[in-house]
């Protein structure tokens, strides 16, 4: 974080990262340590949740929409 000052003791706070960023990076070290890549982990993921069809459906959509990007 960094600190701006306002007044003579008295700072203000505020993120260096968005909250976004801080997740990818989070989620980009738990892939990395516990699994090795992006597929394992989704794979480990979906089975440990015991998903719901639709959630996977919703799964393949974003899969989809990724894709034609």
């Amino acid at each position: 974080m960094r600190a701006e000052e306002i007044k003579k003791r008295l700072y203000h706070y505020f993120p260096a990262v968005s909250r976004k960023e801080s997740a990818a990076d989070k989620t980009g070290n738990v892939m990395n340590k516990y699994y090795g890549s992006v597929s394992d982990m989704v794979a480990g993921i979906v089975q440990s949740e015991h998903l719901s069809d639709g959630e996977l459906d919703d799964l393949e959509e974003r899969i989809r929409e990724l894709r034609k990007k």
